[in-house]
């Protein structure tokens, strides 16, 4: 397993409208790593009306195994109403976060909804402290890997986050010097299976403005607050570019971001999202060579593969995605399915799995009455009488 997985699904009053409290929660299980991302990027399709956001969180986590931290201050017990058409797990998870009131960041494999502020300031914070546990002289090896370690930190219903702090402190071995200031609260259950310590102790201390310090070679902790302003410096390399053309560039995309040159690299004083910005900038990802390039010219879409689960949406609908999605285009006849009385606005169910685009098409046409013929991008509907 690798980087932070965490699910939070409480993370509020157990005394809250509608919260249940389960004195035994197993651990559940969520993707991670390369499945994590894959989820993300999975078209999904998803309708709720006057539901709150902790339902719609765990259904999210319980239908995909997403995992989630829903930050103490957002109101879980906000009702919404939201549907959309097929679109990728991670913009229907932005989406999410923008009805419960806050915004969103991907920490490793954990989607982290949050107040604005704090979510713009975690992960930045979570490089901080690991740049700096890095580059600590005085903390002797072992422990440097100690806190660098895998675990699994789990809590029931009615446990406050002073003891899940704690918690992760015994795991890793750690002191915590400044732990009263931490309130009394009382957490849902929640799993977090961590990489390290800096994310895990991260995580918890956002919810209250806090972060912390690395103390006595790294085996104590002092939890301090957030300083208003959280940024780190790094250097990039500008080649290709020259510096100047590398300083022209960066502020073009992101204006007053503070730069400056030093031993023959742009180091730039920003955010992490913003040093990630710089990157793309100055290196821009290189498209993928398909593996067989002869196969992919006669079919572009002959690797793709999609995986799906809706109910109640248009055909149509399903057609409109894949035409803005892959640039596909439709050839169909209205006059001649209205005789064969089939309606492309009929509402269809779906589910598949990692499945091709024919047999994508086939799942939901199928369903119309209607037969296609597909020659790459572009594809025929038609009645099944007519002639092929």
């Amino acid at each position: 397993m690798s980087s932070l997985s965490l699910i939070l699904l409480g993370c509020c009053l157990a005394t809250e409208p509608g919260f249940s409290v389960v004195s035994d929660r197993p651990v559940p299980e969520l993707v991670q790593g390369a499945a994590f991302q894959q989820t993300l990027n999975q078209h999904i399709s998803v309708r709720w009306e006057n539901v709150d956001i902790r339902t719609i969180l765990q259904r999210l986590t319980d239908e995909y195994h997403i995992a989630f931290l829903r930050d103490r201050r957002i109101d879980p017990d906000a009702v919404v109403s939201f549907s959309t058409t097929p679109k990728p797990a991670r913009e229907v998870v932005n989406d999410v976060s923008a009805l419960a009131g806050g915004d969103i960041r991907f920490v490793g494999n954990t989607a982290y909804v949050g107040p604005e502020l704090a979510a713009q300031k975690l992960r930045t914070l979570i490089a901080l402290r690991t740049d700096e546990l890095a580059n600590a002289e005085e903390v002797p090896p072992e422990h440097q890997q100690r806190l660098a370690k895998h675990q699994t930190i789990h809590w029931q219903d009615l446990d406050q986050p002073a003891e899940v702090l704690e918690n992760i402190a015994r795991q890793y071995e750690l002191k915590i010097v400044g732990g009263e200031q931490i309130p009394h609260d009382l957490w849902g259950g929640g799993t977090i299976i961590a990489d390290s310590a800096a994310e895990a102790l991260s995580l918890i201390l956002i919810q209250f403005d806090l972060t912390f310090q690395w103390r006595n070679g790294a085996a104590e902790i002092e939890i301090v607050p957030i300083p208003e302003k959280v940024v780190l410096a790094r250097g990039h390399n500008p080649r290709p570019h020259s510096l100047r053309e590398a300083a022209e560039l960066i502020g073009a995309e992101l204006p007053g971001l503070s730069q400056r040159v030093e031993q023959g690299k742009i180091v730039v004083l920003g955010t992490i999202e913003e040093h990630e910005t710089v990157e793309r900038v100055l290196h821009p990802p290189q498209p993928k060579i398909a593996e067989h390039p002869g196969k992919a010219a006669d079919d572009p879409l002959e690797n793709e593969r999609i995986t799906l689960r809706v109910m109640g949406v248009p055909a149509l609908a399903l057609i409109k995605d894949l035409q803005k999605r892959y640039k596909m285009v439709f050839k169909y006849h209205s006059q001649a399915l209205a005789a064969a009385e089939i309606d492309l606005e009929q509402k269809v169910d779906i589910h598949v799995t990692k499945t091709t685009i024919d047999g994508y098409l086939t799942a939901f046409l199928k369903q119309v009455g209607a037969e296609f013929e597909r020659n790459g991008l572009q594809v025929t509907i038609r009645p099944p009488s007519a002639e092929k």
